[in-house]
């Protein structure tokens, strides 16, 4: 009886330190946001240079996918996660240690290759170890944890900062990645999959990549939910708060609470929109209303009409509350692919997700950058304004996108292994 609770019990013990890993992930992820101003002065750089800083998490997020997702197909996620843990780490102190801009970036790759993990690693957990009948509400849950990180590294992580130095501040971040590599030897366990054989591995690679690559629906789902992230990633991680910092005169701390409400609606938005698309076992109809309305309410934030912090804050919130359904991509990948290539097909979806960051965050700094070079007529705020105005525009093209992604009504396609 106890060995059937204990058993029981471990998917889920699984599960939680594999959230808490990519809780730290985006703690480390939105920590560049909040030190910027710090980091400006320490390296003598720009927002251009900034933006690369913050780029280079995602080229490495981005580029690990696909990768990491064979990985997780073949070998389980017990010494990825404890891998991944190490790198984010060793990255976190050598950042923290540095007072070159060079060792910055190679400690940002650093930690951008370790991050590469966390999310994938979680819904492999999920979808093999868990039911199938509540897989957007788990995945719900885990998006929900993961932008938890996301306010942690916030307002309270901005306190630290203000309290003693950003390099403390990344010390102790690469301490706790220490302790998560413990505990991830410790409790991941791995199942075994049978009918993929280490000798096939190598025959297997090339079609098994077919599969997800000539998925069309595979690919509208991940740019759907890739343009809908990339948003989310440049209110909430870099350009957010010193945009709300300009637009309202307020300080780093105050904006930094501001963007918080954001995130604190993606927290809850995912979980709820999961639980109501597996209850309704309806998909396309909330990705297209989720991309409506997000339309109407990110033109509320970008041109504001109060001056008033209130009304933004509620706005952030209800923004942040209807991008938690961004996180419908990944039950659409687990229903639209066989599971023998879960781990990929969910790498792949990530990485699409994870490249438009890495390509639009520094276009927007660039962007910020000739604007303040060649505009200095208008004032910051409206330069921040203008900048932002790519946020609306990839908003409707995911719109125009989530039209042609057809219904699964919540359906597995293929039989599980």
């Amino acid at each position: 009886m106890n060995t059937s609770k204990r058993h029981s019990f471990m998917p889920w013990l699984m599960l939680i330190i594999a959230m808490v890993f990519y809780l730290y992930a985006f703690v480390l992820l939105v920590s560049l946001g909040v030190m910027s101003t710090e980091l400006k002065h320490s390296f003598m750089i720009g927002d251009t240079a900034l933006g690369v800083l913050a780029a280079i998490y995602f080229y490495a997020y981005s580029g690990m996918q696909i990768p990491l997702g064979m990985i997780l197909d073949r070998f389980g996620a017990r010494k990825l996660l404890t891998a991944a843990s190490l790198f984010c780490a060793v990255g976190a102190i050598l950042f923290g240690t540095s007072h070159l801009f060079v060792l910055a970036i190679l400690g940002r790759l650093l930690i951008g290759v370790g991050s590469a993990a966390a999310y994938v690693s979680c819904i492999y957990i999920v979808a093999t170890w868990l039911p199938n009948n509540r897989f957007a509400l788990l995945n719900g849950i885990v998006v929900a944890v993961g932008m938890l990180g996301a306010v942690i590294g916030q307002a309270p992580l901005a306190i630290l900062i203000a309290k003693t130095n950003w390099h403390i501040a990344l010390w102790l971040l690469g301490a706790c990645g220490i302790v998560l590599a413990i505990l991830s030897w410790t409790i991941i366990r791995d199942k075994k999959h049978p009918k993929i054989k280490m000798s096939h591995k190598h025959s297997h690679l090339i079609t098994e990549l077919k599969i997800i690559l000539k998925n069309k629906q595979l690919w509208l789902a991940a740019l759907y939910g890739g343009l809908m992230y990339t948003n989310i990633m440049i209110l909430g991680t870099l350009w957010g708060i010193p945009f709300l910092a300009a637009k309202y005169h307020i300080s780093v701390t105050t904006a930094s609470s501001m963007v918080s409400f954001m995130l604190f609606g993606f927290i809850l938005g995912a979980p709820v929109i999961g639980l109501m698309s597996d209850h309704l076992r309806r998909r396309n109809v909330f990705t297209i209303s989720i991309c409506t309305a997000s339309v109407i309410f990110l033109t509320l934030i970008i041109y504001p009409t109060a001056n008033s912090i209130v009304l933004p804050s509620i706005l952030l919130f209800i923004f942040g509350f209807l991008s938690g359904g961004l996180e419908l991509c990944f039950p659409i990948a687990r229903e639209i692919t066989p599971p023998k290539v879960i781990g990929t097909a969910i790498g792949h979806v990530n990485f699409v997700n994870m490249i438009g960051a890495a390509i639009l965050m520094p276009i927007v700094g660039l962007i910020l950058e000739m604007l303040k070079t060649h505009a200095t007529h208008l004032s910051k705020a409206t330069i921040y304004e203008l900048a932002m105005t790519t946020m609306l525009a990839l908003q409707i093209i995911a719109f125009i996108l989530s039209l042609y992604i057809k219904e699964t009504h919540a359906k597995l396609q293929y039989a599980d292994d």
